[in-house]
């Protein structure tokens, strides 16, 4: 994880958009900026890398193998209304689009997962992607929320990607 980050740091860059978004709608290009600029900020880095662990274990409760790669799909959606993020804070629509431009961005990597699917880090991105977008739709959030960080940290702590008490709460609802 700490090497995908460091490596999304590097390749995230300012304004310039990867090949696959020079022809896709403006929400796409949004999601694009938002999540690499908080992927290029040390402080989220700080605190992914924190929560390495807890994360991997949420990655391994919803993966399963795909010619010999750990990854995820559609049960991302499951996931994430089990940890009471759709669609309290982003709709299914939303979810979708930023699930795409995620996927796309990976497909465009040197990721192992087969297409349509996340590995880890994808996963990791996407779960940033959803915190940053979410907490940046409305002036309430954005002023309790103002800065990346803080709403990686919402992520981790209020919606639970960090807590093991919740991971195995939905680990036992995802098997249900």
């Amino acid at each position: 994880l700490i090497q995908e980050l460091q490596e999304n740091r590097r390749s995230a860059g300012g304004n310039g958009l990867p090949g696959f978004l020079e022809s896709t709608n403006s929400s796409e290009k949004t999601v694009w900026r938002i999540t690499s600029e908080a992927l290029q900020n040390d402080k989220v880095v700080a605190l992914l890398v924190a929560n390495a662990v807890p994360l991997y274990k949420v990655f391994e409760s919803c993966t399963a193998p795909v010619d010999n790669v750990k990854a995820v799909g559609s049960i991302v959606y499951k996931l994430l209304e089990e940890y009471d993020v759709l669609p309290q804070y982003i709709t299914r629509k939303e979810l979708k689009l930023i699930y795409q431009v995620i996927n796309q961005s990976q497909i465009s990597s040197e990721s192992k997962a087969p297409p349509n699917l996340l590995d880890f880090p994808g996963l990791v991105r996407l779960l940033v992607a959803c915190a940053v977008y979410a907490l940046s739709k409305t002036s309430a959030y954005v002023a309790l929320y103002p800065e990346s960080e803080t709403k990686v940290d919402v992520m981790l702590s209020k919606w639970g990607f960090s807590d093991p008490n919740k991971l195995q709460l939905v680990e036992s609802r995802l098997s249900a």
